[in-house]
C-alpha cells in the first residue's frame, strides 16, 4: 500500500469514528456534570428549621415529639410538619440549571428569594437560598450557600415555609379515649345532665339520673366526632364572657366550654386549649339536640 494511501486509509478511519461517536451522542443533549453532595438528613434527627426572606421568617423548633412554631410558641400541625420533614429530609440536587445566572428567572430577586437553614443538634445540614417553584409545580429551584450555580430538588419546599405561621397551627383543641368514656356530662341553661354507659346485652346503655335512655348510636356518633375534635379557626380575642354551656367527656382533662354564637359559628375553649376558638354551628347543634334540644337550631 502507497503511503498516500496509508494516509487517506487513516483519515477515512478517523472520520468513521467521529461520525460514529456524532451518531452515539446526537440523541443526547446531557450537560455531564457532577452535582455537589449534601449532608444526609433523617427526619427524626432534625431539630430546627428556619426560613427567612424580605416579607418576614419563620422559626421551628423540636421540643420533645413536638414542633413548635417559635413566634406563636404554640405547636404546628402534625401532618403539614410530617411533610415538611419528609420534604427536607429527601432534599437534594436532582439538576443543575445554570453554572452562572443572574437566578431573576428562577425567583432569585431580593423580595422573593427565601433562606433556610436546617439543623441536626449543633450542626447545619442544609444552609439553600429559595428561589420559585418549577413551572410543573413539582420542584423547587435553589442555591446552596453563596454558589451562583442553580439547581432543583424535588416537591415544594416552599408553601409551608411562606404560610402565615397562624394558618400552621396545630388546631386539635381535644383529644381522648372515646372507648374508655363513661359518662358524658352537659351543664347548661340552668341545669346538669350526666349520662351514663352501662353494658348491656348488645349494645352499651345510656341512662341519665332520671332512667331515661339515650340511644347508643347517637351517643357514640357523638363521641366519635369529639374524641380528636380539631376548631375551625383560632379566635383573636384573648377572654370571653361567661359559660353558656360545657361538656364533660368521662373527666376534667376533656372538658369543652361553650360561649356563645356569633353567626354561624360558636366561641368555644377546652380543658387541653390555652387559646379561644370556633367551632361550626353543626358540631355544637349535635351536642344540644341530646342535651337541650330548644337550644339547637
Amino acid at each position: 500500500m502507497r503511503k498516500r494511501d496509508k494516509i487517506e486509509f487513516i483519515i477515512l478511519g478517523a472520520l468513521a469514528l467521529a461520525s460514529l461517536l456524532f451518531i452515539i451522542f446526537r440523541g443526547s443533549s446531557k450537560i455531564h456534570y457532577r452535582l455537589p453532595a449534601q449532608p444526609e438528613i433523617a427526619a427524626e434527627e432534625i431539630t430546627r428549621i428556619t426560613a427567612s426572606g424580605e416579607s418576614g421568617s419563620l422559626e421551628l423548633i423540636k421540643d420533645g415529639d413536638a414542633w413548635i412554631i417559635v413566634s406563636l410558641d404554640r405547636a404546628i400541625d402534625n401532618e403539614k410538619m410530617d411533610r415538611l420533614l419528609n420534604l427536607i429530609a429527601e432534599s437534594a440536587p436532582v439538576d443543575l440549571i445554570s453554572e452562572r445566572s443572574s437566578g431573576a428567572e428562577y425567583g432569585f430577586t431580593r423580595e422573593n428569594v427565601l433562606v433556610l437553614t436546617v439543623t441536626q443538634g449543633d450542626k447545619i445540614v442544609r444552609n439553600w437560598t429559595l428561589g420559585n417553584l418549577s413551572e410543573s409545580g413539582g420542584y423547587t429551584y435553589f442555591r446552596i450557600g453563596g454558589s451562583g450555580a442553580v439547581y432543583t430538588t424535588r416537591g415544594d419546599l416552599r408553601s409551608i415555609l411562606t404560610a402565615e405561621p397562624v394558618s400552621l397551627r396545630d388546631r386539635k383543641i381535644l383529644s381522648f379515649d372515646r372507648d374508655s368514656v363513661a359518662y358524658i356530662q352537659y351543664s347548661g341553661d340552668g341545669k346538669t345532665v350526666k349520662v351514663t354507659k352501662q353494658e348491656g346485652i348488645d349494645n352499651p346503655v345510656w341512662t341519665d339520673g332520671s332512667g331515661r335512655e339515650y340511644d347508643d348510636s347517637q351517643m357514640t356518633n357523638l363521641l366519635y366526632r369529639y374524641f380528636a375534635l380539631k376548631c375551625d379557626s383560632y379566635a383573636s380575642v384573648p377572654e370571653a364572657g361567661g359559660e353558656t354551656a360545657r361538656v364533660e367527656f368521662g373527666g376534667m382533662d376533656n372538658v369543652l366550654m361553650i360561649y356563645g354564637k356569633e353567626g354561624n359559628r360558636y366561641l368555644c375553649g377546652s380543658s387541653q386549649s390555652p387559646d379561644l376558638f370556633y367551632l361550626n354551628e353543626y358540631m355544637i347543634n349535635s351536642l344540644l339536640k341530646i342535651f337541650n334540644p330548644q337550644e339547637a337550631m
